[in-house]
């Protein structure tokens, strides 16, 4: 009778979902993606089969996020915030979603021609996403893990920053004087500096929920 009770207890009792599982999941798509779009920028492979691979990451990535809102709506455990969990889950699925319209873009453009600049610029974002990744599994236990949270913090704003100065350099060459492209050659030049820069900048926000998650529970 006892064992009985005990099941039925067990299973009215509000099951915990994966969470962290569902962040580590749609951040490999991140990064995955991420790679496709410097190889992109790098001249590396086929265009259209690189664009390919970060259209499936972002549907990949859609499915993942609905799922994990679907989960916010049908449990009474979350690891932290049901706002932080869909600020999170947004802020990842954004990410996905630019680095699909930048390489969108660029293929419908027909921009074949990337500066050093925009390759090293390419660079950081993977290691944003990379970083980004990294982090994911340790908000399983976020105050054991708050110091290394918050130093991958440090190390994307870092990276942002080398994102940052590039574009700059980059624009300042692309608008010198002795530079021969025409207005509107150097107008496309300048928004594919900002369609980069600007996937850097949805991994800083996602590293900036991060902190966000780190702060309330240290």
């Amino acid at each position: 009778m006892l064992r009985t009770f005990i099941g039925l207890f067990n299973r009215l009792m509000p099951k915990e979902e994966p969470f962290i599982d569902k962040f580590v999941e749609h951040a490999d798509r991140v990064a995955e993606a991420a790679r496709a779009f410097r190889a992109i920028i790098h001249g590396e492979g086929t265009r259209e089969d690189l664009v390919a691979i970060i259209r499936k990451m972002e549907r990949e990535a859609d499915r993942i996020t609905e799922e994990t809102i679907e989960a916010t709506h049908r449990t009474f455990i979350t690891p932290f915030d049901r706002s932080q969990i869909q600020a999170l889950i947004d802020g990842l699925d954004d990410t996905v979603d630019t680095m699909k319209d930048a390489s969108r873009r660029i293929l419908l453009r027909g921009i074949h021609d990337f500066t050093p600049q925009m390759k090293q610029m390419a660079d950081e974002v993977v290691r944003c996403a990379e970083i980004v990744r990294e982090s994911m599994p340790m908000l399983e236990s976020v105050s054991r893990e708050s110091e290394p949270l918050l130093e991958n913090f440090k190390k994307v704003k870092r990276a942002k920053k080398v994102v940052n100065d590039l574009r700059d350099s980059g624009l300042a060459q692309l608008w010198s004087t002795g530079n021969t492209l025409s207005s509107g050659e150097k107008l496309l030049v300048e928004e594919t500096y900002d369609l980069v820069a600007l996937v850097a900048d949805r991994l800083k926000d996602v590293a900036k929920t991060v902190t966000g998650i780190v702060s309330e529970h240290v």
